[in-house]
């Protein structure tokens, strides 16, 4: 119940104080600096620059600093009641609890909402991609790393779900058949 509050209460009554912003600012500050100093995420962004040309999901989640710095509080507002509605939010709960008190709780917090009509952003289409791409960084770092990836199905294509998880059995993690092999 605490945790529900906590969140049905930020995601519909955020004030964004000007103090805190210039806090969590100078935290994404860091965070970017960190991003830049890691090699992992240099591989990712890089691998996400050049596998696509239009698509929003070449740039980085956090975004870049030049940008980032030019945002005003006022268009940190703006965003959250353009894209924090109840037409954007999914409430996932999983763990040791019974569906209807959730759904009562849930209820209760959230059910007297404002409706809004929630930006929905219109993604382009990628272009067909007709020759391999390469990227290469070179850091001070002693280890190499190499990433390949394809083009594939749409988000919202029927067998997303099924390649996501034979994506992470053959090569997701430590116990995935590709490390094993390797």
């Amino acid at each position: 119940d605490r945790a529900l509050s906590i969140l049905a209460d930020e995601m519909q009554n955020a004030t964004f104080p000007e103090a805190e912003v210039k806090t969590q600012q100078g935290i994404i500050h860091n965070e970017m600096n960190m991003g830049e100093d890691d090699p992992d995420r240099v591989l990712w962004r890089t691998f996400y620059e050049t596998a696509f040309r239009v698509h929003p999901v070449r740039y980085p989640v956090i975004g870049y600093r030049e940008i980032f710095d030019r945002l005003t509080r006022e268009d940190i507002v703006n965003y959250y009641h353009s894209h924090y509605t109840p037409g954007n939010t999914v409430l996932a709960v999983a763990g040791d609890v019974h569906a209807e008190d959730v759904f009562a709780a849930a209820q209760k917090l959230l059910g007297g909402w404002e409706r809004r009509s929630p930006v929905t952003p219109t993604l382009p289409d990628e272009p067909r991609q007709i020759a391999p791409r390469r990227a290469v960084v070179e850091k001070d770092v002693q280890l190499a790393q190499a990433m390949l990836g394809w083009h594939t199905i749409p988000l919202q294509h029927p067998d997303l779900y099924a390649l996501d998880v034979l994506a992470q059995v053959l090569g997701g993690g430590e116990s995935s058949r590709l490390v094993q092999a390797l």
